[in-house]
């Protein structure tokens, strides 16, 4: 019968550790569609806004 260590136990985190080149390409790879996608964000889908005012 095979013994859990506690490495094995860890899960994402562990994961994580053992596969530190996957996760840094993962990580890589959410930061560089992350800034693809707010540069390609068009500043016309911004709304308007008129402050309300209080007539006396």
């Amino acid at each position: 019968m095979k013994t859990q260590t506690k490495s094995s136990r860890l899960g994402i985190s562990g994961l994580a550790i053992r596969q530190h080149i996957g996760t840094l390409m993962l990580t890589l790879a959410v930061m560089v569609v992350g800034i693809f996608l707010v540069t390609t964000i068009p500043v016309d889908l911004l709304p308007s806004i008129t402050y309300p005012r209080i007539k006396l």
